[in-house]
């Protein structure tokens, strides 16, 4: 469990080191940085890494598993 929280802390680290360095400047993206960064301050760490688990999960188990399954019937 450490190791998870610990690479999703180091994650978010580099990301705002790179953001940082590199702004953005599509509106588009600065609306999702704008997103994140109120989520991360209304859900907090754990609801942060809730939110990606399920978003991760979810995308996998619709796109990866699920369409196959479909076009084979």
């Amino acid at each position: 469990m450490v190791i998870p929280i610990g690479f999703a802390l180091l994650h978010i680290l580099v990301a705002q080191q790179i953001s940082a360095a590199f702004p953005v400047v599509d509106p588009a993206g600065y609306a999702a940085n704008q997103t994140r960064r109120t989520e991360a301050t209304t859900l907090g760490l754990h609801g942060v890494l809730a939110t990606a688990f399920l978003n991760a999960t979810l995308t996998e188990e619709v796109c990866f598993r699920s369409l196959p399954l479909i076009v084979q019937r």
